[in-house]
């Protein structure tokens, strides 16, 4: 999940700061996958903790 953070981070400071940063489909589509899995693990870790069912 760090390196997801990580990357995800990396990018969003790049096209922050960079006149014309522009994400290729391949980028999009990762970051897609990864908020993905990220979000799911979040709702897991609530399950698991709350011990509740969605």
């Amino acid at each position: 999940m760090k390196e997801i953070l990580t990357k995800a981070f990396y990018i969003r400071v790049e096209s922050d700061y960079k006149d014309f940063y522009i994400a290729s489909k391949a980028e999009a589509e990762e970051q897609i996958i990864n908020a993905k899995y990220f979000m799911n693990q979040i709702i897991e870790l609530i399950k698991h903790k709350y011990n509740i069912e969605f």
